[in-house]
């Protein structure tokens, strides 16, 4: 977001309806995976199914796009007839490549220029840690709490590397952090599900899923829409007669 073709949001939001997120998780995550609408997990027991989200839109993207180009060039801008970036990713990682791919043909229908540069890991850390990019394609853990959502895109922000500044994307998360009831969290992660469709940070892809296997041996909880991992204090061993009948 410090790069000047990005600080209008319209841009960003014509980029996100741009993409076929249905097309990557099918293709990509071989079906194991569910589409991103945002920072906020779909999972999570606050997640109103109701608010908006970006849904694929080629056509629509192309004529945001187009307005919000044809804006800055009437403004004095510079901007080229074509939105032209680069996109980075690291060496070596194969699902992180085709899904840059599969992004750099769904933009290349709306006439944006998305160029992919690999660089060695190491690089790549590097060059995110000196804000020396125009996109970088990532992965990022967050799941049932919103600390990590908060660090990447709060203004304040610790790991706020892409340099993203938006005043109801900050009052949703630090209403978070102050809730005091449930209704409260609710609304304030409403909010966050809100700000972040109205002024997106970033384009959100997927949801990656995690397969256990566990032994027979031990009677596992399982999470609602969680990973059985955060049960397994719960877990207790099968009684012999129900491990042998296994």
């Amino acid at each position: 977001n410090r790069r000047s073709f990005f600080r209008n949001a319209e841009v960003r939001r014509a980029l996100n309806y741009a993409v076929d997120r249905k097309t990557i998780v099918e293709r990509a995550f071989r079906g194991h995976g569910i589409v991103a609408d945002g920072p906020a997990w779909p999972l999570h027991w606050a997640h109103d199914a109701s608010v908006t989200a970006y849904a694929y839109d080629p056509a629509r993207a192309a004529a945001l796009l187009e307005k919000a180009l044809n804006a800055e060039r009437a403004g004095g801008g510079r901007g080229s007839p074509n939105l032209k970036f680069v996109c980075l990713i690291p060496e070596n990682f194969q699902l992180w490549e085709r899904l840059a791919l599969m992004v750099q043909r769904d933009l290349a229908e709306i006439g944006v220029d998305m160029v992919v540069e690999s660089v060695p890991f190491d690089r790549f850390n590097q060059r995110i840690a000196e804000g020396d990019f125009d996109v970088v394609l990532m992965e990022m853990v967050s799941g049932f709490s919103v600390s990590r959502p908060f660090f990447f895109w709060h203004s304040g922000g610790l790991s706020n590397f892409s340099g993203y500044s938006s005043a109801s994307t900050d009052r949703a998360l630090d209403g978070l952090r102050r809730a005091s009831g449930e209704a409260e969290y609710r609304d304030s992660f409403r909010q966050l599900q809100e700000a972040t469709f109205n002024d997106p940070p970033a384009i959100f892809l997927a949801w990656g899923q995690t397969a256990r296997a566990v032994s027979r041996r031990f009677d596992v909880l399982k999470a609602p829409g969680g990973d059985i991992r955060m049960t397994i204090g719960d877990w207790k061993l099968t009684a012999p007669s129900t491990r042998a009948a296994n």
